[in-house]
């Protein structure tokens, strides 16, 4: 997600558009996705010995 996005649901939220509740509803797929990403890049550097 991109910080403009970021900045227009912030000012969405500032100006009543929406609650908080709903960029959070909005968000928790790229949440989801960047946990997963940080398993996979977890996973693939334990694969490496660097000592």
């Amino acid at each position: 997600m991109e910080l403009p996005t970021v900045l227009d649901l912030l000012a969405a939220i500032e100006t009543g558009q929406i609650t908080a509740a709903q960029a959070q509803e909005a968000l928790a797929p790229f949440l989801d996705r960047l946990a997963e990403y940080d398993r996979e890049m977890d996973a693939r550097v334990a694969r490496y010995d660097y000592s």
